[in-house]
């Protein structure tokens, strides 16, 4: 079971998604990007910690008891459907177990220093070279295309 919750923050500012982890008595941790690198440099370094996680981008909101269902899951790589232009299954959400960190233990040079808005392009085949993807269902609420 994944237990770490980890949301970033632009320039520091917080989401609707941490607002809603209060609602919902989540624990989380928010890590701020302040540069254009910032996101896949984040995700890099959560891969190195060796810890499992479930990454929420700070403007996707997931409804109650979302979060424990996608924690328990076993498969190594997930994500869950969440509304926008094709971004119906990427990186906004995201869960990476422990064991599939110790499985591909370098592969977060794949994204690590991209462009904010190129790690999914570099992060997805990454993992699907390692891993099937995973996804789940209903999808989340995505407050940019409410």
């Amino acid at each position: 079971m994944v237990s770490k919750v980890v949301v970033p923050r632009i320039n520091g500012a917080a989401g609707p998604v941490e607002f809603a982890l209060q609602e919902q008595e989540v624990e989380y941790e928010w890590r701020s990007l302040d540069t254009n690198d910032a996101y896949g440099r984040m995700l890099a370094d959560l891969w190195r910690e060796g810890e499992g996680f479930i990454m929420l981008e700070h403007d996707i909101i997931p409804p109650p008891g979302a979060l424990i269902r996608l924690a328990m899951c076993s498969e190594p790589w997930c994500t869950h459907a969440y509304p926008g232009p094709q971004l119906f299954m990427s990186i906004g959400v995201t869960k990476i177990t422990a064991d599939a960190i110790r499985r591909a233990p370098h592969l977060y040079q794949a994204w690590e220093g991209q462009f904010w808005g190129a790690v999914d392009a570099h992060m997805i085949p990454a993992l699907h070279a390692h891993f099937p993807l995973h996804g789940h269902f209903p999808p989340f609420r995505h407050t940019r295309f409410e």
